[in-house]
């Protein structure tokens, strides 16, 4: 996996941490926590699109099933 690592400036910095204070019970997040949240975003969705990917396969093979089925 790339490495994501984004240089951030100090106000940048206290802006995101400020921002995702919800993790850390309104304190102000540590790098860790938005990183770790991050990454479980993104795994969510890698699986939601593996997910629609093999739901609009399935769903193409039953069609092309019914076909021959005379529906």
């Amino acid at each position: 996996m790339p490495d994501f690592n984004l240089p951030l400036s100090a106000s940048q910095r206290a802006r995101v941490a400020t921002t995702f204070a919800f993790l850390n019970e309104d304190e102000p997040a540590t790098p860790a926590q938005v990183v770790v949240w991050l990454n479980r975003q993104l795994f969510a969705k890698v699986v939601q699109y593996e997910q629609a990917q093999a739901n609009r396969a399935s769903d193409a093979a039953i069609q092309e099933a019914l076909k021959g089925e005379g529906w």
